[in-house]
């Protein structure tokens, strides 16, 4: 027995009323071939909800993004209320301070060898892609486009014997 694709304009009213929208009903019946009936009254599950939606303008108001408000709560335990209302302590090294320096690879005096041989963070990080050790990243100067033309043409295969 082939199952029943059509969905008649009373069907859909019905999925509608219980919060089920029109693509989400064709993909239940159409794709996924549920039964009708349980296509349209089944409730759509949420996934990965997050207390974030219910305290994003409290967050907003109180200048707390929602990376330290989630921090807050997964990583320090705080009630949700608390991470959202407690102020940053923006002059104090606080758990997030130290969260953000532990993932931080580029220190003080990286950046300082990094300004001096020309370099910006994008050209390290993208070093450190290729394979580059951290100090070699950040101490090997970018070369000059006459540099760059000298050594490809050492290494050129094509270049004439004399």
């Amino acid at each position: 027995m082939e199952p029943d694709l059509y969905i008649t304009p009373e069907e859909y009213e019905i999925a509608e009323k219980n919060g089920i929208s029109r693509r989400i009903l064709d993909a239940r019946v159409r794709t996924f071939y549920w039964d009708k009936q349980k296509a349209i009254t089944e409730p759509i599950k949420k996934r990965n909800q997050t207390p974030w939606g219910d305290w994003k303008d409290v967050c907003k108001k109180n200048g707390i993004s929602y990376g330290a408000f989630m921090y807050r709560i997964k990583n320090a335990g705080l009630d949700p209320e608390v991470a959202a209302t407690k102020p940053l302590d923006r002059n104090q090294p606080d758990y997030f301070k130290r969260y953000v320096d532990k993932k931080r690879i580029l220190t003080a005096e990286h950046l300082k060898t990094m300004e001096k041989n020309g370099l910006c963070k994008a050209t390290v990080h993208m070093r450190r892609r290729l394979g580059w050790s951290l100090e070699d990243a950040v101490n090997t100067p970018v070369l000059s486009p006459s540099e760059v033309g000298r050594r490809a043409g050492k290494a050129s295969k094509m270049k004439k014997s004399v």
